[in-house]
């Protein structure tokens, strides 16, 4: 995996975080 990659993955995980509340942040961590 590129670095890119995991950058635009983790961004991703934290814009569903922002916009779908705790619940989906949590998910996104595991």
């Amino acid at each position: 995996m590129q670095y890119s990659d995991l950058n635009s993955y983790a961004g991703r995980h934290v814009v569903i975080g922002l916009s779908g509340g705790v619940d989906s942040a949590v998910a996104a961590l595991l």
